[in-house]
């Protein structure tokens, strides 16, 4: 968890907590372990004056989608990357 001050799609406010990564190895999946680490940080942004917590993840991470909205989280914006050889 980090804060982010910068441009967050559809954020409201200025200073927004960001879950910049979370993983659980595959054997310790589904036992709550990701939840209990994802409250954590919502509690510690909370405590830094965020109103509001942002996140990311790739469009064709499933799993990550699934856990994103099963918090609550909803999608605000998509981004294609682009890469050019110069």
């Amino acid at each position: 968890m980090s804060l982010r001050f910068e441009y967050i799609p559809k954020a409201s406010s200025k200073s927004v907590g960001y879950l910049e990564a979370i993983y659980v190895k595959k054997e310790h999946r589904r036992l709550g372990a990701a939840k209990k680490l994802y409250e954590a940080g919502e509690l510690w942004a909370k405590n830094q004056g965020c109103t509001q917590i942002a996140s990311d993840t790739c469009n064709w991470n499933n799993e990550s989608i699934l856990f994103h909205e099963n918090l609550g989280f909803h999608t605000t914006d998509t981004l294609v990357h682009f890469i050019k050889k110069i």
